[in-house]
């Protein structure tokens, strides 16, 4: 979450909820911070089997489409992001990604199954029972 206020209120709930450890919330901006933030998470461990404190799932929901051409830089999944996530997660972790905007979600997918991403996710279309809904789990 880009915006301070906001995973700050989402983190006091995780503790609340004495979920702490299991989850967590930052404020950052993911294109720019992520992967410092996760080579630091990933050092504060413990435990030396190279699979503590990393992420397993992560979520982008609801990101400003941004339409215009010339605002694509300013897109929350780009390239980096990508091979960033890569670099940090295993085979069987999952990418989940929405929008209520179509052609924002088809962007954010393109971004993980075409080009670098294809490398490093598979897609698994995950069919309900309207044959319209649909999701793709990565």
């Amino acid at each position: 979450e880009i915006r301070p206020g906001v995973s700050q209120y989402a983190q006091a709930r995780v503790d609340k909820r004495g979920l702490s450890g299991i989850l967590s919330f930052v404020g950052c901006n993911a294109n720019v911070d992520l992967g410092r933030l996760l080579t630091l998470y990933q050092g504060s461990s413990n435990k030396n089997d190279g699979d503590s404190n990393r992420p397993a799932f992560v979520s982008i929901q609801f990101p400003d489409p941004h339409f215009k051409k010339a605002h694509n830089k300013r897109r929350v999944v780009t390239p980096q992001l990508v091979t960033t996530l890569a670099q940090f997660m295993r085979e069987g972790d999952v990418v989940f990604l929405q929008s209520d905007i179509k052609e924002a979600l088809e962007a954010m997918r393109d971004r993980f199954v075409e080009d670098d991403g294809a490398h490093f996710f598979r897609e698994k279309l995950v069919l309900n029972n309207d044959a319209e809904d649909h999701e793709y789990a990565m």
